[in-house]
């Protein structure tokens, strides 16, 4: 799936040319937590995010957000964590992608991984005791060195890593194996265009469908649970065996029958996204 990710600095877009261009899915700036200057945070709505979000929903693009970080203290990553859910609140219906955590800001380097990691794990929690899907984007540097994914690691990962040329063609494989695992949408462009967009804009691929696989799991929801002896097949849009779960390899799905064994991990449903 191909995407964008935008706030104010595209100013005014045309969602259906962009539509139109190919693009699936986009990542809207919703918030920041104060300026990138200010020690103090301060939150505020990004100044086009309205007009992104519905807009954009309204073209048939798939709409993520993202809010950008720069509270330092567990006290204000709770409060930006909050106010995010507070403005999304009348566009739930219009996040059908994850909820992003933009960790990029440079204040965090100046803090040890598992500092940072405690200030991930409060934001994203709120997030999804909120009913939204988490994602995490950060660069390769932050992956790396800033931040302790041993304790992240239900979290997906939207990554942030650009070769030269700008293509989409070289799938990244510069993270350790396991990181590359929970890879599930790709920025690999800070310098895209796209039709029905004046100038620059930062280019992704998603590996996985979002907005298919919270249909499935809504729909699932509403069914009975899976009993053990259940002979179920996995669909290539399920993520995790359960929810902060492993990941599930793509060579089980689709061309596999499983039966149950166990209708719980860990008190958890198993095969959430798997059908009769």
């Amino acid at each position: 799936m191909n995407g964008i990710d935008v706030s104010k600095w595209q100013g005014k877009i045309d969602w259906k040319r962009v539509k139109n261009s190919g693009i699936d899915f986009a990542f809207i700036k919703a918030s920041q937590g104060g300026s990138i200057a200010a020690s103090a945070i301060s939150p505020f709505t990004d100044s086009c995010f309205k007009s992104n979000i519905t807009e954009a929903a309204a073209a048939g693009i798939s709409c993520g957000v993202y809010h950008y970080l720069t509270g330092t203290t567990n006290e204000d990553v709770i409060a930006e964590a909050e106010y995010l859910i507070s403005i999304l609140e009348q566009y739930k219906d219009l996040v059908v992608f994850p909820v992003a955590l933009d960790f990029e800001d440079s204040r965090y380097t100046a803090y040890h991984k598992t500092f940072n990691s405690a200030l991930i794990r409060i934001f994203t929690d709120i997030v999804k005791n909120a009913g939204y899907t988490p994602l995490l984007y950060a660069n390769r540097s932050f992956l790396r060195t800033h931040i302790d994914m041993s304790s992240l690691s239900d979290l997906d990962i939207w990554y942030a890593r650009y070769y030269t040329p700008r293509s989409k063609e070289k799938t990244p494989d510069d993270l350790p194996e396991a990181l590359m695992k929970k890879v599930t949408v790709w920025q690999w462009s800070d310098s895209g265009t796209v039709d029905g967009i004046i100038g620059k804009v930062d280019m992704n691929v998603s590996f996985f469908d979002y907005a298919k696989v919270n249909v499935i799991v809504e729909e699932q929801e509403k069914a009975p649970p899976f009993a053990v002896g259940d002979t179920v097949e996995i669909k290539q849009a399920s993520v995790h065996y359960f929810e902060g779960g492993a990941v599930i390899p793509r060579w089980v799905k689709d061309d596999y029958d499983h039966i149950i064994t166990s209708d719980t991990y860990y008190k958890k449903q198993v095969i959430k996204s798997g059908s009769r």
